[in-house]
This record gives C-alpha cells, sequence and structure tokens, in this order.
C-alpha cells in the first residue's frame, strides 16, 4: 500500500534555507521549493501543497503580495510566514488573511516540523 506523502511548498529568496527546509523535511514531506513568487504560482496553478512557508520581504513580488493571490486562488493550503522581523510590526493584514502561523529567523527545527505534522 502507497502512502502518500503531504506536500509543503518552501517560498523564499534564500536557496540556502530553502535546501535546508527540503533536507530537513524531505524524508517525510514531499517539498517543492520556489526561490521566488513566480516560481510559487507556477506551483500553485498546478496543485494544492498542504502547507507553505512563505518568505515575507522578498524582491520584486513580496510575501504579503503573494498571500493575497493564495487566498484569492481559494486554496485551503495552510500558510506560515517566516520573517526575519518581529511578527507584530508585519501589521494586521497577514492575519485578516488567514496565516495559519509566523516563523521568526533564525527559527528553532521544532518549530518546522510542528507546522509540518499539524498540516
Amino acid at each position: 500500500m502507497s502512502v502518500t506523502k503531504k506536500t509543503i511548498l518552501v517560498v523564499d529568496d534564500n536557496e540556502a534555507l530553502v535546501d535546508a527546509l527540503d533536507i530537513l523535511l524531505g524524508e517525510d514531506y514531499e517539498v517543492i521549493p520556489a526561490i521566488d513568487a513566480y516560481q510559487a504560482l507556477d506551483v500553485l496553478c498546478l496543485r494544492e501543497p498542504d502547507l507553505i512557508f512563505l518568505d515575507c520581504f522578498m524582491p520584486g513580488y513580496n510575501g504579503l503580495q503573494l498571500l493575497r493571490e493564495i487566498r484569492q486562488m481559494k486554496l485551503s493550503s495552510r500558510v506560515v510566514i517566516i520573517t526575519a522581523a518581529e511578527a507584530y510590526l508585519l501589521g494586521d493584514e497577514f492575519k485578516t488573511l488567514g496565516v495559519d502561523g509566523f516563523l521568526q529567523k533564525p527559527f528553532d527545527v521544532q518549530d518546522i516540523q510542528g507546522f509540518a505534522a499539524a498540516a
């Protein structure tokens, strides 16, 4: 019997971070990397991941803009914002758009695993 792995889309312009999350989570989850919002949108047009780790501050199309697109697409994916800023500095719009959590860089491995397990 084949068990389907849950999918996690990791969207961050820091390729080293994307690779690290792939290594950390790749054994138990299907990790889909995207180094910018445009790659993420390409993925989201084809499939709906169970969880999206989304960097808040990316050059060009930022995390808030992408989150708005995700919500317009009516995807039920859980979204966790990854940021170097304090969560309270991001404003209420992220919360209004229904994020499932915030991870402040540098983050604890157990926090990443906890969000993944809850997806």
